[in-house]
Formats: structure tokens, sequence, C-alpha cells
């Protein structure tokens, strides 16, 4: 476990009075002292005191870019891998990587020119978006995270996507169910 890695609250919080709701995700941005301090996803700062509340941590393993144009193709899609387990990587990826984060996208879990917004809602980002992808894995659940970069009327917008999860289901390599 460390700073930056994924966390999920499995279990209620006992000791708050208002309480983070179980099944939470959030980014852990500093532990000390017995506490976990989670930055969660609604927006909320509040820390986990270790050995008392229940979490599941998600250490990224992944995180790459990609460029949407008007050929881009999942069979296409020119993949830049930024870091791969707390490593900088080269704008380069190995052909396991590359096998895996194929599969993302032709069996869909990945989506060429659309994500999901915290609201759940599909937006089509379009030509000239760039996808920020990360990846986080866990002993049989794994989450994906978009962060899109969109330039509209000249202006750069960054906006932070949601996180969704999957379970791992070992079948032929890779394959996974919701």
């Amino acid at each position: 476990m460390k700073e930056g890695d994924r966390i999920e609250l499995i279990s209620e919080m006992v000791n708050d009075p208002n309480p983070i709701k179980v099944g939470s995700l959030g980014v852990i941005s500093h532990i000390g002292g017995g506490v976990i301090n989670v930055k969660w996803d609604d927006g909320r700062i509040l820390g986990l005191i270790d050995g008392v509340d229940k979490y599941k941590i998600y250490s990224q393993g992944l995180f790459f870019d990609y460029f949407v144009d008007e050929d881009t193709t999942t069979d296409n899609v020119e993949i830049d891998v930024i870091e791969c387990n707390g490593v900088i990587y080269p704008e380069e990826i190995s052909p396991k990587q590359l096998t895996f984060v194929k599969n993302l996208f032709r069996n869909g879990f990945i989506e060429l020119g659309k994500v999901r917004n915290l609201s759940e809602e599909s937006i089509e980002m379009g030509e000239g978006s760039e996808y920020y992808v990360m990846i986080y894995e866990g002993d049989d659940e794994f989450l994906i995270s978009y962060d899109v970069n969109v330039d509209t009327d000249n202006t750069h917008n960054s906006q932070y996507w949601d996180i969704t999860k999957y379970k791992r289901v070992p079948k032929n390599g890779v394959t996974f169910i919701v």
C-alpha cells in the first residue's frame, strides 16, 4: 500500500458520525500514525483507521495514453505506456502489455472515442481527444479509469472520468466480466 493507490471501503465505518458509504472508491493521499488518508471520488477527504476500517487496495498496474483521430480503430490504436507498476517507461509498450491492452479494446472494456462520466452517461469525445487510461490491479478485480484531454475552441480541458470495476476471470489469457 502506498500513496496514489486506489482504495475501496468494504465495510461500514463504525467510528464516524458521517461515514463514507460502503463500496466507495478513492485515492490514498497520505499514510501515517495508523491512519490512511483518502481523497474519495465524491470529493470528501476522510481517513481510514488501519486495523479498524476494512478496505481493499488496488495498485496502479499500467498507465498509458492514446490519441483518437479519424482513422483510429481497435486494431490500429497507438498506445504509449507512461508508467507501469510505479516505473516510468519510455513511450513503448511490451508485446505482453500490448496484447493485454488490445484485448481490453477488442472486448469493449475500453471504448475508442467514448467514456462514461461520474453520472454514468456515455459521452462521445470524438476526433482529436487524448485519453489517459489508468489500470489498477487487485487480487481478483481490476479498475479502469480515464482522464480525457479535449481541445474545444483552442481551450485545453482535462476532466476526470469514472472508475469502472471488473472481475478478473482467467480464460484464454485475458477475459473479464463486469
